[in-house]
């Protein structure tokens, strides 16, 4: 943690002390833990940083904001992770991922739309259940959408040009783009579960990815799984979060401009390269292009 090297100890100390005890995690029944980070019962270390009130111990009122810490963070990673926190329940969903996340990932971005900038990592060393991939997945998506909300947007490669020259441009997908390529249909898995709120799910629970595929259900919907999926989530021009599902090949051509390429340049990678698409794309790709431009899911390559 950084301080102003002209701030005084003091309000160091009880600052780091405040921090250290409101991001430990509160109890099923959101009370604060009992001992301190330090290890002393908090009920005779919090007198040494706060009075009391007229009608509340120390301990009593440190709670209040170690509650409205905790409280605040959990809502925004219900809302901002919805199909995870649907497949396992509020309880499974905090237990398992949310809380532990936070405490080895603290919220250190003045903007709780960055909660989860780093869960996908956690997920990748952290999480060992059996439904891992599966939860992953979900989670990319939700995270998916929620940057495109949030990620700016730069001038489309047509910016400025004329309409041909945008052909020879060095281009990238826009920030607030992201691909996918599964071996199940998890949007359309999203979509019925969405149907739903997350309280009903936590009553009906969430069967492992097996019996997610199998015939058997249970309450959740079958998770479609007999070719490959490919979808793009993106932001439109009216500021609207979208997902489509695509072809393969023309996942195939969009992935080329991840680290940059002309519109040129992928039509000959099609040629030279990707021949095993050009079956597939060669009817398509004009009206893919012309969809990528109408979009504005280009924009020039970063110089750096």
């Amino acid at each position: 943690m950084s301080y102003d090297p002209n701030a005084p100890e003091k309000l160091k100390e009880v600052q780091s002390w405040f921090a250290s005890v409101i991001t430990q995690p509160i109890d099923n029944k959101s009370h604060i833990a009992p001992l301190s980070p330090q290890g002393n019962p908090i009920e005779s270390e919090a007198p040494l940083y706060i009075k009391p009130s007229p009608t509340l111990k120390p301990e009593q009122r440190i709670e209040i904001y170690n509650q409205q810490y905790w409280w605040r963070l959990l809502n925004v990673m219900h809302t901002t992770y919805t199909m995870a926190t649907r497949m396992l329940g509020y309880k499974k969903f905090n237990d398992e991922i949310a809380v532990p996340y936070l405490e080895a990932f603290p919220s250190e971005h003045y903007s709780v739309s960055h909660i989860g900038d780093r869960l996908l990592e956690w997920m990748e060393h952290h999480y060992a259940g059996s439904d891992k991939q599966i939860l992953t997945d979900a989670i990319a998506i939700d995270d998916a959408m929620n940057r495109a909300f949030f990620e700016t947007s730069f001038c489309p490669i047509t910016e400025g040009i004329a309409p041909e020259e945008a052909f020879t441009v060095h281009a990238q997908l826009q920030p607030h783009v992201t691909l996918f390529k599964m071996d199940y249909d998890l949007f359309g898995f999203r979509k019925e579960i969405h149907s739903k709120d997350p309280d009903y799910w936590s009553s009906h629970h969430y069967p492992n990815l097996e019996h997610a595929l199998s015939e058997q259900g249970g309450h959740f919907p079958q998770l479609k799984k007999d070719r490959t999926y490919c979808f793009i989530v993106y932001r439109t021009r009216m500021n609207r979060v979208q997902w489509e599902e695509i072809p393969l090949a023309e996942h195939a051509l969009l992935s080329l401009f991840i680290d940059g390429v002309s519109i040129e340049q992928a039509c000959e990678w099609l040629s030279e390269k990707g021949k095993e698409y050009l079956t597939d794309a060669g009817p398509h790709i004009q009206e893919w292009i012309q969809g990528w431009i109408a979009k504005q899911l280009l924009r020039e390559k970063s110089k750096d």
